[in-house]
């Protein structure tokens, strides 16, 4: 996993100093948008995030394009974890700084709109997490010396997965984009259970993200 995600920063970091001398096929932009997220588990529901970037693509034999760049990118779940109302039921956070590689294809409707398929991996590490509670935890901190009840601090910081989306362009400039992330890395170390009530818990196989985004673009 961190391979994975070392390899895609390495690479997208890289694409505009090797290219720099083709700077007329590389376009750089920047964009902004809402996640709706969760994990695979079936007691997890939808979770609402922000993300925020910069993107660069890079034109390839006409029509297909390389696309990466670098955003930050709030995803999580939700669950009832039957918490008294002192601690409240989980609403986990999790903040990544997230690399995307994909390859896109563009096709051209008319002479200002073109609609691109775009098809990839994401490499992703945590930064930090919160997991909504009054008493607020990070789920990636290290509590070994208060014990591990809630499954706290079983949480893996490197995530990796397909990224598919299509993206609407006006103008060449104005980008709207929906997609689908389908995380492939479990992001539980071990199964969650909570001693305060015995009907939750959360299987660590079954801690895979799933994301849909929609997003606003904008390219220089």
């Amino acid at each position: 996993m961190k391979r994975v995600f070392l390899f895609l920063l390495v690479l997208a970091i890289g694409i505009v100093p090797v290219f720099s001398q083709y700077e007329k096929n590389i376009n750089i932009g920047v964009e902004a948008g809402l996640n709706v997220s969760k994990f695979n588990a079936s007691q997890c529901s939808n979770h609402l995030g922000l993300n925020v970037g910069l993107k660069a693509q890079y034109s390839l034999p006409s029509p297909l394009f390389l696309q990466s760049g670098v955003s930050f990118s709030v995803k999580g779940f939700k669950a009832d974890a039957g918490y008294d109302e002192d601690y409240g039921n989980l609403d986990m956070s999790l903040w990544y700084l997230q690399v995307p590689l994909c390859f896109g294809y563009r096709i051209r409707i008319n002479d200002i709109m073109d609609v691109s398929p775009v098809l990839g991996l994401y490499g992703a590490y945590a930064i930090k997490g919160d997991d909504g509670s009054k008493h607020s935890k990070d789920p990636f901190a290290d509590y070994s010396g208060y014990g591990n009840e809630n499954g706290v601090d079983d949480y893996h910081r490197y995530d990796y997965g397909l990224d598919g989306s299509v993206i609407f362009c006006v103008q060449r400039h104005l980008e709207f984009i929906a997609g689908y992330e389908f995380g492939l890395c479990n992001i539980l170390d071990k199964d969650v259970k909570n001693v305060d009530a015995e009907y939750f818990s959360l299987d660590a196989k079954d801690s895979r993200t799933r994301l849909l985004y929609m997003k606003v673009a904008y390219i220089f």
